[in-house]
């Protein structure tokens, strides 16, 4: 996130069931059953959001330590290993830190649905609310921790989801997670700090959160940290078009740059040659200088294409892998809605440029071949097969399974690598 010196006046907590928010004039910690209702009692136009734990995903992945540029193209097919979703359905940020191994640097990634992003804009836009960066919550962690003189630790405090976990290490997020309130704290948060692969370390209890488990206690919360440092956080989550966008620009300015370079070098040689008319007494010195000029220019236009064209190729990956033509939620429900009555599936394969596989359970043959022609029928899939049915028993009652196949219109491959979905 870029440095950004403006104050903020409200940091709001989003979520899918409700808001919270920490009005900076008052310094004052609501809950509002809705972002109308939160316009209407506070001034503020001007706010943060920070997305609630619930609604949000952190993670670490280890990458190679190369350009940011590479380091997104190789996370965008490492996430669907560490996120429930594909990296299509995402919008996510990343933040490299220092600690570097034999397997590579270690990296804290940041996701959010890209749908709930997108309502989240829309209400927010309704509500007439300016929104100035979107955060996850759990990055207060560190900057709560920060203000207290410490750079690792837990973060827990109560919320309107449960108790958050928030792990800090030197200075960075690693790890956030809800825990139901009631139980053991301290056996909680080291459970918390094993599933993150780190050693159990200090408790801090922030905001209103009382327990004798705690090591230090803080009256502040993550929520209020977040005012005095959030443009120092690197983890801003935007949508996926916006970063498509800006990529795009920043080919097209590329791509004038090279444009400037070759006129410049057509430039500097029509001089040089001029200069060579002038000065006939150093014709060979001159010489020797225009082909050099030449030789320069000719490297740095071959350059110039052959990065316009690497641009080329990652905006027209990107382009594919945001857009597809049916994401695999819409297939899968597309599927499920066209069972008639006495047929189950019990599982839905699909890949990236591969055929749809449905396996399941009928209690007739006639109803498999209503569902076969039910599929058939569909305009957004094509091909579609029986590629077996077989009698069976469960349970002294008579069954069909059975699987069928189709293929999904505009299924078209992103990369040899493809990524696949199951249900």
């Amino acid at each position: 996130m870029s440095k950004n010196t403006l104050p903020i006046g409200l940091v709001i907590e989003w979520s899918n069931r409700g808001v919270a928010a920490y009005d900076v004039t008052n310094r004052q910690y609501r809950t509002f059953d809705s972002l109308e209702s939160l316009a209407s009692a506070v001034p503020s136009r001007d706010a943060l959001v920070a997305v609630s734990r619930k609604a949000s995903f952190i993670r670490t992945v280890r990458v190679p330590n190369a350009s940011p540029e590479e380091i997104n193209t190789i996370l965008m097919m490492m996430l669907p290993e560490i996120l429930p979703m594909a990296a299509t359905d995402l919008a996510y940020t990343s933040e490299l830190t220092d600690d570097i191994n034999p397997e590579g640097r270690l990296a804290i990634v940041a996701a959010i649905p890209a749908s709930d992003l997108r309502r989240l804009h829309d209400q927010m836009q309704s509500a007439g609310i300016r929104v100035r960066g979107v955060l996850p919550a759990a990055s207060g962690a560190s900057l709560l921790l920060s203000t207290m003189g410490r750079s690792s630790g837990a973060v827990v405090q109560e919320t309107s989801d449960g108790i958050s976990i928030d792990l800090v290490v030197d200075g960075k997020l690693r790890y956030s997670r809800l825990a139901a309130a009631g139980g053991r704290l301290e056996a909680e948060v080291c459970r918390t700090f094993q599933v993150a692969g780190l050693p159990c370390g200090d408790i801090v209890a922030a905001g209103t959160l009382q327990t004798e488990d705690a090591d230090m206690h803080t009256s502040a919360t993550t929520l209020e940290a977040l005012v005095g440092g959030w443009d120092t956080v690197h983890l801003n989550l935007e949508l996926p078009e916006v970063v498509a966008k800006r990529s795009l620009t920043r080919v097209r300015q590329r791509q004038r740059f090279a444009g400037l370079m070759a006129v410049a070098a057509i430039a500097l040689a029509g001089l040089v040659f001029a200069d060579r008319a002038a000065a006939t007494g150093k014709v060979d010195a001159q010489d020797a200088r225009n082909k050099t000029a030449l030789a320069t220019a000719k490297k740095l236009e071959t350059a110039a294409e052959k990065d316009m064209a690497a641009q080329k190729i990652l905006f027209a990956s990107l382009t594919t892998g945001l857009q597809p033509a049916q994401p695999f939620s819409d297939v899968i429900t597309l599927v499920s809605n066209r069972l008639p009555d006495g047929v189950w599936l019990a599982g839905v394969s699909v890949e990236r440029g591969k055929i749809l596989s449905m396996r399941g359970t009928a209690k007739t043959l006639e109803s498999v071949t209503q569902y076969l022609d039910n599929l058939g029928k569909e305009p957004r899939l094509r091909d579609v097969q029986l590629v077996f049915s077989n009698n069976g028993v469960i349970d002294t009652t008579p069954v069909v399974q059975f699987s069928i196949s189709a293929f999904p219109v505009g299924n078209l491959p992103l990369t040899e690598g493809n990524t696949k979905r199951k249900s």
